[in-house]
């Protein structure tokens, strides 16, 4: 059974944020840079990647979204191919970084400025270094893990966050269902970014815009 937090939202000891949907949006250097390598595998036979292809698949882990891009290539190909992408893909996000949402910059530092900060997603190994460093936010983040270095689904990484940092009072923030139920198992509050990609209903608090959630938090 998972520990259940204090939802005193404005006393928070920290503020976990998903990346994708909820700090920027990537899709389009994401498309751009798996059509690349695609271009050099014509073993394997798909149309181009879409945006809209990316927002369908957006908090999935990454073999999960593999399966659905890729469903008639076996597993382990799909999965093999799934690496090389995300490996070409942090490397091209280094050099272009991706769209920040209006006003988050300042809301990552007004928190920073509060509590530590924390990211989780369901991203691939380098993809968060890729987003902290193409933006300039190296030191901000206290912590931060994925699916790529744990092999563990949100809940759990969730979950090693708070423990490996010693978090009494956390919460997190994100844009997805997923997010809001990894959150109930791992007995963290969720903040609804509902500018981001995903809906949900189960939230304590909503954001309609990245400046709501300096309100939310007393930042």
């Amino acid at each position: 059974m998972s520990t259940q937090f204090d939802h005193d939202l404005k006393n928070t000891d920290g503020i976990i944020f998903d990346l994708d949907g909820t700090l920027w949006d990537s899709s389009a250097q994401i498309a751009q840079a798996w059509n690349e390598l695609l271009s050099t595998r014509p073993d394997i036979v798909r149309e181009d990647i879409t945006r809209q292809d990316l927002y369908e698949n957006m908090g999935l882990p990454m073999y999960d979204i593999a399966a659905n891009l890729f469903p008639n290539e076996d597993a382990a190909v799909r999965n093999a191919l799934m690496d090389d992408m995300g490996i070409y893909e942090n490397e091209f996000l280094l050099k272009t970084g991706g769209f920040l949402f209006p006003g988050i910059r300042d809301v990552i530092c007004a928190a920073a400025k509060k509590a530590p900060v924390f990211i989780v997603s369901n991203c691939q190994s380098g993809y968060i270094e890729a987003f902290i460093k193409a933006h300039g936010f190296t030191g901000v983040f206290k912590d931060y893990t994925c699916w790529g270095d744990t092999g563990n689904g949100k809940s759990d990484n969730i979950s090693l966050i708070c423990k490996r940092n010693s978090l009494k009072r956390p919460v997190y923030i994100g844009d997805t269902a997923s997010d809001s139920k990894a959150c109930k198992a791992a007995g963290v509050p969720f903040v609804y970014a509902a500018y981001g990609f995903g809906n949900t209903d189960d939230y304590v608090q909503k954001a309609d815009n990245p400046s709501n959630i300096k309100v939310i938090l007393d930042l």
